[in-house]
């Protein structure tokens, strides 16, 4: 019997994390028709030994797959290639799964159809606390919208050859990319499943301060920026009313890009801010207000130059004052 949901976790270093991210999917009623994929992303700590012990335990249920490290991107391709389930959806190890909700969502599953399942997902902060819900009902709000919200039909997903690209951050946009640009039809539902753990060590939302790990992911986004316009091109939007989630992608991705160039003072930055501007439709630039954004990326630079250059000339008036 085809299981009804596939679960991709991907796991890198996470014997801290991995029970609790496990034992929400477990504890759902819907079990026997779940079936969870654990991509142990080439983990140096206890990762495969702990997941090996619920494979063993739920044999139907629990599958796992050892492989040397290749980023986010390969975790999704290798559990797109062994996936079974009729809908997809990605988990991180270090957040889990409310399982009275992914109960509610499993019970809708069962009679739905449609191509694309777009939730709502809860964000905690695990030093101060701090809960928040997102949930996208219409498109009047798309901040926040990822990984986390989308559930989507895996034969959809399959039915291009397109493999996510290794060792790079933020590849989970492309796949959201993806589930937006091949979708015929979706919904969008209020199922808070998701809860998405923030303010943990080493994440790669976490603020970076070196400025050669600020250039690296600077260029990290820029790929990403392009993707995503070659996915959009390549696949055009088969349902337009999802077409706004793809520019939203592109929009968030490019914001990103322009506050971390404003960081590191690259030349080469602003060039390539133009390269994304030929890229793009210019209703969408303006509907989304990229000038503004650059222009005060652009000030944020020039009045901390500005600053540094002053602070500079009074150190050394001060350091030659008499």
């Amino acid at each position: 019997m085809q299981k009804l949901l596939t679960v991709s976790i991907a796991a890198y270093n996470a014997e801290k994390y991995l029970d609790k991210c496990i034992e929400s999917i477990l504890k759902s009623k819907y079990l026997d028709q779940i079936e969870i994929l654990i991509q142990d992303d080439g983990s140096k700590d206890q990762t495969a030994n702990i997941a090996l012990g619920y494979c063993k335990k739920y044999p139907d249920s629990v599958f796992l797959n050892t492989s040397p490290n290749g980023g986010y991107g390969e975790t999704i391709n290798r559990s797109l290639s062994q996936a079974t389930g009729k809908y997809f959806k990605l988990l991180d190890s270090d957040d889990y799964f409310d399982v009275k909700e992914l109960d509610r969502l499993m019970g809708f599953l069962d009679s739905y159809d449609k191509d694309l399942l777009i939730l709502s997902h809860k964000v905690v902060n695990v030093s101060t606390k701090e809960e928040r819900i997102f949930s996208f009902p219409n498109t009047n709000n798309l901040s926040g919208i990822g990984r986390w919200d989308i559930v989507a039909k895996t034969d959809v997903l399959k039915s291009i050859s397109y493999r996510f690209p290794s060792k790079l951050f933020f590849t989970d946009n492309l796949f959201c990319a993806l589930c937006f640009s091949l979708s015929h039809s979706f919904e969008a539902k209020d199922f808070c499943v998701y809860i998405y753990n923030v303010g943990i060590a080493g994440q790669s939302t976490e603020p970076v301060k070196d400025k050669s790990k600020l250039v690296k992911t600077a260029d990290n986004v820029f790929f990403i920026i392009n993707e995503l316009i070659r996915i959009k091109n390549r696949y055009p939007v088969r349902n337009t009313d999802l077409e706004i989630y793809l520019d939203y992608l592109i929009y968030v991705n490019f914001s990103n890009y322009v506050f971390r160039i404003s960081k590191i003072s690259r030349r080469e930055g602003w060039t390539k801010i133009k390269e994304v501007r030929k890229s793009l439709s210019r209703s969408v630039w303006k509907k989304f207000k990229y000038r503004l954004k650059v222009r005060l990326a652009y000030n944020r630079q020039k009045n901390r130059f500005n600053y540094l250059f002053i602070s500079t000339v009074f150190l050394f008036y001060k350091r030659i004052k008499p």
